[in-house]
């Protein structure tokens, strides 16, 4: 359901506002690049009209379906990039094993061709044999992907919008039964190309010597398994970044303690009488009183809009002596502004670094006050220590009563934890009561979060009537802060755990095979004289070179990818050395072990069994 008010603001003078969010249709769909054309035009117009009374430099437009799926934008291509891949993965996976059964039946079609089969017929013969295997591994995918779709929906319901929408729709399953026949026709299209190419005499007399399978057919297979171990790489990396940019987020200092605290979200309904807005402010105050009574509470305070919240305004702001905002001189600082109570900087753990926090002496009638942040009084005032001169931000609600400053406290991440912190203006919810409709009262406790919350639901049934509320852990708004990226950590790392499975059998698959159709050729080394050592030695080679050749080639392309999606990154570079070289040795060590059981089996070959 969606209520609509109508907007009883007056037209804010300030042209620095920026508090709204515009709403365009074009004339026609194709007429956007005019329109920011224009857009722009208009800006550099009001520009040279206002000169510093205006802080717009340009305009852009966006498709309002961009702007509503930009908080979800990257993890839906990471989703479609990484389906993309896997997809391939699986293709050239499935591939390279019915090039092997029918590798393995090269004597067969050799007596077949022998016989006066004709090669279309082989292939046909083959292509129906293929697309029944692909259309199985189809049906069997499409239940593995209902059940993994199910799981995602579950995973990803607040992190994805309209998630209970997605399903298993007819495109997907429409494209995978076009990859099984794409398999299909590459399969039978290589026996159709062998059978003519080779002589079937010539292929009989190799398949007596235990040859089954010639060296195209060895490198082709081949060629498709470096393929796949570079989609793998590139897989792994990525996941390797996105794991690395988690932690380094886990890592960063929020600049508030959200462990062991709990918010009450409340609201009233918003107005412009004076009176009716202190009530509110009023009746805020009592509650924070009923929880301060609380046993174990150690501290009580609220804020207009929690920390990594997008939700509040922000503007900039002059000096105190200013009150016509319409023809203000340039601003002296930008800021997040933040409404809040006497009690919130403790009971969020934010530190109060000079001077003092909001107390009872600051009422409505009596000076009006502010805090700062770090950030905010540095960029404004430099070296110079601020406490006690005036600024004016009345373009937040427009009370143009100057603000003096109190107090400077520690720099908060308002927005998100991979945004530096570009300042904060507190002004007092007693003396800005209008501003304070929707208010968030943080209870800070040595209670586990359950019990606090079991406590102030009690509270808030017996003495909040007619004030709607939510409960939950302030840790969750840190948590909730990322979900975006835990889904897209989520999502690559379980495409590469299924690439990085299909490529070492993969590898593990082809080194058996050769391994089956060289022990002609093992027994014959062997009885000329090289060890068995030796042997393992070849089969071990050749397998890390397939792995390293797809690594490198998986390295090159993992470069080119990640700097495009550098935006998803925060403190690792996109070629990062650790990463690069972790998933390196990890490939490499896991395809030596795929490597040595075929390697065992090949040095186990006896020579007089083998030639006999």
């Amino acid at each position: 359901a969606v209520a609509w008010t109508p907007n009883l603001d007056a037209p804010y003078p300030s042209r620095t506002a920026h508090n709204f969010a515009a709403i365009a249709r074009l004339r026609a769909a194709g007429e956007l690049g005019p329109a920011r054309l224009a857009a722009t035009t208009l800006a550099h117009t009001l520009k040279a009209r206002f000169g510093d009374g205006i802080d717009a430099v340009g305009f852009d437009l966006t498709p309002l379906r961009e702007a509503i799926a930009a908080p979800t934008r990257n993890a839906l291509l990471l989703l479609a990039s990484g389906t993309a891949f896997l997809l391939l993965i699986a293709i050239i996976n499935t591939t390279n094993l019915l090039l092997a059964l029918n590798g393995a039946r090269t004597r067969e079609l050799a007596v077949r061709a022998a016989l006066g089969a004709s090669s279309a017929r082989l292939a046909s013969q083959v292509l129906i044999e293929s697309l029944l295997i692909a259309f199985g591994a189809v049906a069997v995918a499409l239940g593995a992907a209902k059940l993994a779709i199910d799981a995602l929906v579950r995973i990803a319901a607040e992190a994805l919008p309209r998630a209970d929408e997605i399903a298993l729709g007819g495109g997907l399953v429409a494209s995978s039964l076009v990859a099984a026949v794409v398999i299909a026709l590459i399969v039978a299209g290589s026996v159709l190309l062998n059978t003519r190419r080779n002589d079937p005499v010539g292929e009989l007399r190799e398949s007596s010597r235990g040859m089954s399978a010639g060296r195209t057919h060895i490198r082709t297979r081949t060629a498709l398994l470096i393929g796949q171990t570079a989609l793998t790489t590139v897989l792994l990396i990525g996941a390797g970044l996105l794991a690395r940019s988690f932690l380094a987020l886990l890592a960063v200092d929020p600049g508030f303690e959200p462990d062991g605290a709990v918010s009450v979200q409340v609201s009233q309904p918003w107005t412009r009488d004076a009176t009716a807005a202190s009530e509110t402010v009023r009746r805020y105050q009592e509650l924070m009183r009923d929880f301060e009574a609380l046993p174990d509470v150690a501290a009580v305070g609220g804020v207009s809009a929690l920390p990594l919240s997008a939700s509040a305004p922000d503007g900039a702001f002059w000096d105190g002596s200013v009150t016509d905002i319409q023809h203000a001189p340039p601003s002296i600082g930008y800021a997040e502004y933040r409404v809040a109570s006497a009690g919130y900087f403790k009971a969020t753990g934010i530190p109060l670094l000079r001077g003092r926090a909001f107390d009872a002496g600051d009422t409505l009638e009596g000076t009006h006050v502010a805090l700062l942040s770090a950030a905010a009084a540095h960029a404004a005032f430099g070296d110079t220590d601020p406490i006690g001169k005036r600024i004016q931000m009345g373009n937040m609600d427009g009370d143009l009563r100057p603000l003096t400053i109190v107090g400077i406290v520690g720099d908060v991440r308002e927005r998100r934890l991979d945004r530096a912190p570009r300042g904060s203006v507190y002004v007092d919810f007693a003396q800005h009561p209008s501003a304070a409709a929707e208010f968030n009262i943080v209870v800070r406790s040595a209670l586990p979060p359950g019990a606090l919350i079991d406590a102030l639901r009690a509270t808030l049934q017996r003495d909040a009537v007619g004030i709607p509320y939510s409960l939950h852990a302030l840790a969750d708004v840190r948590a909730d802060s990322l979900a975006g990226r835990r889904l897209s950590l989520l999502l690559l790392g379980a495409f590469s755990a299924i690439a990085f499975v299909l490529a070492v059998s993969g590898v593990y698959g082809l080194m058996a095979f050769v391994v089956g159709q060289r022990t002609h050729e093992f027994a014959v080394r062997q009885a000329l004289g090289s060890s068995r050592r030796g042997i393992a030695r070849l089969v071990l080679g050749s397998g890390l070179s397939i792995g390293g050749a797809g690594i490198a080639a998986g390295i090159v392309l993992a470069l080119a990818a990640t700097r495009a999606a550098r935006s998803m990154l925060y403190g690792v570079p996109a070629g990062d050395p650790v990463t690069l070289g972790g998933v390196s040795a990890l490939l490499l060590a896991t395809l030596l072990l795929a490597c040595l059981v075929p390697a065992r089996r090949a040095s186990a070959v006896a020579p007089r069994e083998a030639l006999s």
